[in-house]
């Protein structure tokens, strides 16, 4: 999911939407003063490059209000779904702020902050690292020391878990059901 703050360089911020994919999901704010977006065209032509869905929300016009329009709805899907992966599109700093406090409300979702969508997918190159020490270097260089050692430990730890989880499986006795349902599966194919 990628969120973006209308207010903060439209049309520069959207830049490479054409390619995101439809498994993504964007979302505009916007304040109800804002020409930009207030223009149907302008909105017509981001949904016509993007191949996934584009939600507008308008916010009603006050300081910083598609800022905490942004924070509260976030807040709110953090409660709801369980983990995921969100990106904030802001010029504004204090967006790594709201970043940083998603992960204190749920570890399990990645939040992270970017000035466009273009640095959102180039910085996901990570995904295509080969090796631990790569993957590692990469997490930290995009999400800081902190954070980046933090999400490859729990990445670590994931995989163990289901490797752990896998060899059990491999290890564990056939069920009586299991072997009744090959028993019979025998008897029928003679």
């Amino acid at each position: 999911m990628i969120i973006v703050d209308g207010d903060n360089a439209p049309g520069m911020n959207t830049r490479k939407i054409n390619e995101l994919d439809a498994r993504d999901r964007l979302i505009i704010y916007y304040a109800s003063d804002n020409k930009y977006y207030l223009n149907e065209v302008n909105r017509e032509l981001l949904k016509q490059k993007a191949k996934c869905p584009i939600e507008f929300k308008v916010v009603k016009n006050g300081n910083c209000a598609v800022d905490f329009a942004v924070a509260m709805d976030l807040a709110v899907l953090l409660s709801i779904e369980t983990e995921g992966t969100a990106a904030l599109i802001s010029e504004d700093k204090h967006f790594g702020t709201i970043a940083d406090h998603a992960y204190k409300i749920n570890n399990k979702w990645l939040v992270v902050r970017a000035s466009t969508v273009e640095e959102v997918i180039k910085h996901y190159k990570f995904l295509e690292s080969t090796s631990p020490a790569e993957l590692h270097e990469s997490l930290v260089k995009l999400f800081g020391p902190h954070h980046g050692a933090s999400f490859y430990r729990r990445l670590k730890e994931m995989f163990r878990e289901k490797n752990q989880l896998n060899e059990k499986m491999q290890k564990r006795e056939p069920s009586h059901e299991f072997i009744g349902m090959s028993i019979l599966k025998k008897i029928l194919t003679h």
